[in-house]
């Protein structure tokens, strides 16, 4: 789409909603966009089979765009009522051959009759029956631009304040979050995970190009919980600590699984950044802290003192060892339905450069835009999100692997065998790579790409709203990502804190010598970036965990070249 936006160049909205007519699978197949385009700015004639059809093709460059244009040609032309020219409509839609048949005669004899050339009614015909089984309906794709347009503009002088309601009103679908999260780093808005003093129900914008994640999509949050835990610390102004937290809520509304899920998320983090700890320590927590607040029926002043003195002494554990990273990022993808603090495949991003066609969102816009096409060998590098196995009516089994990655899932299928055409053999494609079809894997999954177009033309009621393009991987081969660190690398560049030169830089290239040529960009204070290359005594070899020791360790930046 943003090809073709740039490609048009629209400066009136009647642009707008042609092009969503135009930006639909059938309709690019055709190379309808291309001829579109090329009329509208006069690089191609702009042609009429009957000078009598201008006032109706003329808005569209002489492309039969939409449905309506359908009508009012067989109006026109074969002097079909509205009433008639709708049943041809959908008929054409539909693709209904006896009926079109049928149609074919009825409109040339009556078109003959107006005075029509016969010949070239039966081609105008044969034009329209191409034209309709992609035409749109105006009136759909009118209101589908404006929606567009608005959104553009908002997004546009809008962005954090956009990005932030578009989650809120996504909160409770997770692809669609993943997504947008995604599209928000892009765009170079930072998206923070939950904090128990600074969220709210929905997402937030706290700072600039800044937006907190909100308490409605944490899993295991009910509504009484969120309700519960938000006027405490309204009541409170604020959480002092964990500790805190639980004392000043009902923890008849909030129990055990609400916090742990808060833990969870990392929506204590500000506060202690050990989240095993503080799991360790919860039931303890809140055994003291509803202590705290249970009537004991004493009335004895010493007693409540000595009970909520005893409620006070909670302190987080210590000498609880830290989650790994492996285990922080399932943690947080069990409540959050995503991974917000990191994810997985970040450290081979690299790699997936290297190796693969891309993210599956790219490979999906390369699909829409008619760069890849159904049977195209493609790979991708991927996390198994989840496995169902299956069995073929053969009694073979077979599986169905859900990948995603940062951007978007996709179905792969495992099947039995698989058969190339090209080489005439068969490959027992599930018994080869089962060992590898495990949920948290994550893979490098070359396949043969299966394209499918489901859904109608916006013609009615009875007919789909839109087409939707569905995308799937018959595998052909699956590999581990870690086998191909380092594969396919020429070298790396090393990126220096504006105007410094860390001096635990020179220590840390020492620990990794290796074969890969160095180059080092400088940036000085005044804007100048200049990049030189080292010499071979400071030559690296890749390690995945070089990147986060130079961040941690000098501040520097790295990526690796290819």
């Amino acid at each position: 789409m943003k090809q073709l936006l740039r490609n048009l160049k629209p400066d009136r909205f009647d642009d707008l909603i042609a092009l969503n007519a135009l930006f639909r699978p059938g309709p690019l197949g055709a190379g309808m966009g291309e001829t579109y385009v090329e009329c509208r700015h006069g690089r191609k004639p702009v042609t009429y089979m009957f000078p009598t059809l201008e006032p109706i093709l003329a808005p569209t460059y002489g492309v039969i765009l939409y449905q309506e244009q359908v009508m009012q040609i067989a109006s026109l032309i074969a002097g079909y009522s509205l009433g008639e020219a709708d049943m041809l409509r959908r008929a054409m839609g539909k693709k209904d051959f006896a009926k079109m048949a049928k149609e074919k005669s009825k409109f040339i004899d009556q078109g003959a009759r107006r005075g029509y050339d016969r010949a070239k009614v039966s081609e105008l015909f044969d034009l329209i029956e191409f034209f309709a089984g992609y035409g749109f309906n105006k009136s759909h794709s009118a209101a589908y631009a404006l929606v567009a347009f608005e959104t553009a503009y908002l997004k546009a002088n809008y962005l954090t304040e956009f990005m932030a309601g578009l989650l809120s009103t996504k909160s409770n679908r997770t692809d669609d979050v993943v997504k947008y999260i995604q599209n928000c780093r892009e765009l170079g808005l930072e998206v923070l995970g939950p904090d128990i003093n600074q969220s709210e129900l929905d997402f937030t914008i706290t700072g600039r190009n800044q937006i907190r994640f909100g308490f409605a999509a944490i899993k295991g949050l009910g509504e009484a919980a969120l309700e519960a835990i938000l006027a405490a610390r309204a009541q409170e102004g604020g959480f002092k600590d964990f500790f805190h937290a639980l004392k000043a809520t009902d923890l008849q509304k909030a129990n055990r699984r609400v916090w742990e899920s808060l833990i969870k998320a990392g929506a204590f983090d500000s506060m202690e950044a050990n989240r095993a700890a503080l799991v360790a320590g919860l039931p303890s927590a809140l055994e003291n802290a509803g202590k705290g607040g249970i009537d004991t029926g004493m009335t004895s002043l010493f007693d409540e003192a000595e009970m909520a003195s005893l409620a006070d002494n909670w302190a987080v554990p210590e000498d609880v060892e830290p989650w790994s990273r492996k285990e922080r990022l399932r943690n947080e993808r069990e409540t959050l339905g995503l991974y917000v603090s990191g994810h997985p495949l970040e450290e081979f991003k690299d790699a997936l450069q290297v190796h693969t066609v891309g993210s599956i969102t790219a490979l999906k816009e390369a699909v829409a835009a008619g760069r890849v096409k159904d049977r195209d060998e493609v790979s991708l590098g991927a996390m198994v999100s989840n496995v169902a196995f299956k069995t073929n009516a053969k009694g073979e089994p077979w599986a169905i692997l859900y990948l995603e990655d940062l951007t978007d899932k996709v179905e792969a299928l495992l099947m039995a065998a698989h058969f190339d055409p090209v080489t005439r053999r068969r490959t027992r494609t599930f018994e080869l790579f089962r060992h590898l079809a495990l949920t948290d894997a994550l893979l490098r999954v070359k396949g043969e790409l299966k394209v499918e177009t489901a859904g109608g033309n916006g013609g009615g009621p009875e007919d789909e709203e839109e087409e939707q393009t569905v995308i799937k991987l018959f595998v052909t081969g699956l590999e581990n990502l870690e086998d191909l660190q380092g594969k396919g690398f020429s070298g790396v560049v090393v990126k220096l804190p504006k105007g410094e030169y860390p001096e635990r830089l020179l220590p840390l290239l020492r620990m990794y010598h290796g074969n890969l040529p160095l180059q080092i960009e400088f940036q000085g204070r005044d804007g100048t970036v200049a990049r030189v290359r080292a010499g071979s005594e400071l030559n690296l070899r890749f390690d995945p965990d070089l990147s986060e020791r130079m961040a941690k360790e000098a501040g520097c930046g790295l990526s690796w070249t290819f």
